[in-house]
């Protein structure tokens, strides 16, 4: 009878279990798919930080002003234009001169300035020029560059010279200058040499503060420049005087 019960339970057990499996299995279906999604991984999404800080903005600088350059400005002359034709100021002398010593412009004593004469061999001519040759072997011109003769107190009386060796030997000399009629003595050359056959050409001025009437003349010592300021300097007059009046 037991056997008989057993084997009835098994037969309907075995009859049931296709129906259990019917809707067991679409419950676990759901269950397993309900697990896989809830134990899905998440998912991270990682970006890249930026950590460098931007370099900063510079503001140019503003462009340095323009500055205005400063005027120039036209130095006057020192040297007093000639007064009839626009000749040059003092030129260096020539190559053929060769002086010994700074032609620096002096002034002689009244007193020597007397002790100069006209050489015997020298001959005058109306314009201020002497062409004979002297005793010393030299020939000079002299001449005033303005036409007139009149001049006012102080006022630059331009004038020009030549002084030529006519040796064939080096002609050491004390003063070359012009001589006025009141003593003075305005000196263009000292202490010096004129070179073997060496022409010296000058252009110079001289003023005179007191009026009156002048006789202006190119004179020469052919002496030391120690001996000439004495008394027994070797004067000569290279050239003609040339009358000037000052008012």
């Amino acid at each position: 009878m037991t056997s008989l019960l057993a084997s009835a339970l098994n037969a309907k057990r075995k009859s049931a279990r296709p129906a259990v499996l019917r809707w067991i299995l679409p419950v676990l279906v759901a269950g397993l798919l309900a697990a896989c999604v809830v134990s899905a991984p998440e998912i991270i999404v990682v970006t890249s930080i930026v950590t460098t800080t931007p370099r900063p903005t510079y503001t140019p600088y503003p462009p340095y002003p323009t500055y205005t350059p400063y005027p120039t400005y036209t130095v006057a002359p020192t040297k007093e234009p000639p007064t009839d034709t626009p000749l040059r100021t003092k030129t260096p002398a020539p190559a053929t001169i060769t002086p010994t010593v700074s032609a620096t412009p002096t002034r002689r004593p009244a007193a020597a300035a007397t002790k100069a004469s006209p050489s015997p061999t020298a001959s005058a001519t109306a314009s201020g020029s002497s062409g004979t040759v002297t005793t010393h072997g030299v020939t000079a011109t002299f001449r005033l560059e303005a036409r007139r003769r009149t001049f006012a107190p102080n006022e630059k009386i331009w004038f020009r010279f030549g002084v030529r060796n006519e040796t064939s030997a080096k002609l050491d000399y004390g003063f070359i200058g012009v001589e006025v009629s009141n003593g003075n003595f305005h000196t263009s050359w000292k202490g010096a040499s004129l070179a073997p056959n060496g022409t010296l050409n000058w252009r110079d001025n001289l003023t005179i503060a007191t009026p009156g009437t002048y006789t202006l003349t190119l004179a020469m010592c052919f002496s030391a420049v120690e001996v000439c300021q004495g008394s027994s300097g070797d004067w000569a007059s290279l050239s003609s005087g040339i009358a000037v009046t000052i008012q």
